[in-house]
């Protein structure tokens, strides 16, 4: 049975990138498939063969308000006043409903679960971090002690917190599609009874799964695709790789702080201190190329899946795709979280032994010589080792594959539950 399938990425590349990766999987299965997401992604979402759907909103604003340099509240205020800013965000989400057979929301996609239950669609959630209740760790609160209940309780606190954000855009738009109003203790993890089809598009390596989770939420690995042609591959950058002791990369993503100047200034004075080489790789944060330095070289874009099989290490701020890619070259980490949900990676980096300790850049106090010890820290066996290892297990998940089966499998059976209820 071929399907309609849209899927709702609100967020930064690392949010939109898996959903194309796995939209390709689907279109090759016979399925169509749209990204809904903001337009400065139209081009790539097409170009990979997909449906694109119009998301009003600016990506590098909602990054800037809500995970550069916030405070909790900061960002709940944040959320309400993007919502409010947008009010076609209404039509944008219903029409990407309306078109499909089933629908895939992450996050602040969510808001499509209202539309699914009027329409009566199968819905599926999926993260890239842990969204579900367990005492393992918690990816909002990352300063709760770890094994612990207050782990557990903070995903309630999460929750209820998410739904003040968005009460008023939410009833709203509950009113205008005729369902009762919603409140903060309602949850997005079932519709009419059943549970929601859970996929948690990380690997089991980096973020174990939970043995006390339901059987609905599954850790599929990661929705990557096969490597970039070296192509793309600037021949001065591959000069400067080559030219001696493998570099270290730097990058911070998309990232939208003041703080990326001043920090770029102390890790180019570490590195004088260290003797190391590094790529310095600009993204939404640009770094300033006139700070020269015969051991660092600048880019605009680089594969990563180029670089990083080349480096000796990967300093960065915690993204999902940069730790992802980054042990799965097996190389070691280390973190400068700028916030948000950065500062949980780094402490599960730490965790499963791939980065020295992470640091917390709000309330940290940094200077060169202590950038410089955490950069030769990084290089130890010990992070070297596990990170090696953590790749070999990574390489045995099929990530998008298993995602695929599993919204194939999830399909059928709700389609047939709604057949045999009609029956009777």
């Amino acid at each position: 049975m071929s399907l309609r399938i849209t899927a709702f990425a609100v967020g930064s590349d690392g949010d939109v990138l898996p959903f194309i990766v796995l939209g390709k999987e689907m279109v090759r299965r016979g399925h169509e498939f749209q990204v809904v997401t903001f337009s400065c992604f139209r081009e790539r979402v097409e170009r990979a063969g997909l449906v694109y759907g119009r998301l009003h909103g600016d990506p590098e604003e909602m990054m800037k308000k809500m995970l550069s340099e916030q405070e909790e509240t900061g960002v709940l205020e944040a959320i309400r006043e993007l919502l409010h800013k947008y009010p076609e965000l209404y039509q944008d989400f219903e029409n990407g409903c309306i078109w499909a057979d089933l629908i895939i929301y992450m996050q602040f996609g969510g808001l499509a679960y209202h539309f699914a239950e009027k329409l009566c669609k199968p819905c599926v959630r999926t993260f890239a971090l842990p969204y579900d209740p367990t005492k393992l760790y918690s990816p909002l609160f990352p300063f709760i002690k770890r094994n612990s209940l207050r782990c557990k309780y903070s995903y309630v606190l999460s929750d209820i917190m998410m739904n003040w954000a968005s009460l008023d855009t939410v009833n709203l738009w509950r009113k205008r599609l005729g369902l009762p109003k919603w409140n903060l203790f309602r949850f997005y993890k079932k519709m009419n009874g059943q549970r929601i089809l859970t996929l948690y598009q990380y690997s089991n390596v980096l973020f174990p799964r939970d043995p006390a989770w339901k059987n609905h939420i599954y850790v599929t690995g990661e929705w990557n695709e096969k490597p970039e042609t070296e192509e793309k591959i600037s021949k001065e950058l591959r000069r400067f790789v080559e030219s001696g002791e493998a570099p270290l990369y730097v990058g911070f993503g998309s990232i939208v702080s003041k703080k990326v100047e001043e920090l770029q200034e102390k890790i180019l004075r570490a590195l004088e201190i260290t003797g190391q080489r590094a790529v310095f790789v600009s993204a939404w944060s640009k770094f300033d190329t006139k700070k020269s330095n015969p051991n660092v070289y600048y880019a605009e874009y680089v594969p990563f899946t180029w670089l990083f099989s080349r480096v000796r290490g990967v300093v960065h701020h915690g993204g999902a795709g940069t730790l992802n890619l980054a042990v799965q070259a097996g190389k070691p980490n280390l973190i400068l979280a700028f916030g948000g949900d950065q500062y949980f990676r780094g402490k599960q980096a730490e965790a499963i032994g791939v980065a020295p300790e992470s640091v917390f850049l709000p309330k940290a106090d940094l200077t060169a010589d202590f950038l410089a010890e955490r950069l030769l820290e990084m290089e130890g066996k010990q992070y070297v080792d596990a990170a090696i290892s953590a790749a070999k297990k990574m390489q045995q998940e099929n990530g998008c594959k298993t995602a695929c089966d599993l919204i194939e499998t999830y399909f059928r059976k709700m389609t047939n539950g709604r057949k045999d209820n009609e029956a009777n």
